[in-house]
């Protein structure tokens, strides 16, 4: 399975990598809950190790990183 790494860059400087399924599509994607949230949504990113709370307000943009196989 090859994952999707991004770069979720916040209004702070920090910027939290997160990945994804390579193949998945539709309205569930990191890229799509990101564009479709409104500014007072909080919006999760989940690792195998933890689960990232991030209010919408807080990140300038999400940029792709890598892919990992």
């Amino acid at each position: 399975m090859a994952l999707q790494l991004y770069n979720v860059h916040l209004v702070n400087g920090d910027v939290l990598q997160v990945g994804e399924d390579y193949d998945l599509r539709g309205p569930q994607t990191i890229v799509n809950r990101f564009y479709k949230a409104g500014d007072n949504d909080i919006l999760e990113f989940r690792t195998p190790f933890t689960s990232m709370y991030v209010s919408r307000k807080n990140i300038l943009f999400v940029a792709t990183a890598d892919v990992l196989d």
